[in-house]
């Protein structure tokens, strides 16, 4: 989903959405117990039950089981990649 920079209140860049949206993200995390990764290059990277990234082209990554990994982003969902 894109959200037009017109749509921004006043004052605000798309920096400032892009920081305020991770900051978000962070704090999600940190409350329910996801802890942040780097991105996995394959489905199965090394990672643990609980991990999320994500990468520049806008995938989210979640690791569901030890080096099990799974991404959804503006190609859809895949836990192949």
């Amino acid at each position: 989903m894109s959200i037009p920079l017109a749509a921004l209140p006043a004052g605000l860049t798309g920096n400032d959405l892009i920081n305020a949206l991770n900051d978000r993200l962070r704090r999600i995390a940190g409350a329910t117990g996801f802890t942040w990764a780097t991105a996995p290059a394959t489905h199965t990277a090394t990672g643990v039950a609980g991990q999320i990234a994500y990468d520049a082209a806008g995938n989210l990554y979640w690791c569901y089981a030890a080096n099990a990994w799974a991404r959804s982003g503006p190609g859809g969902y895949s836990n192949s990649f």
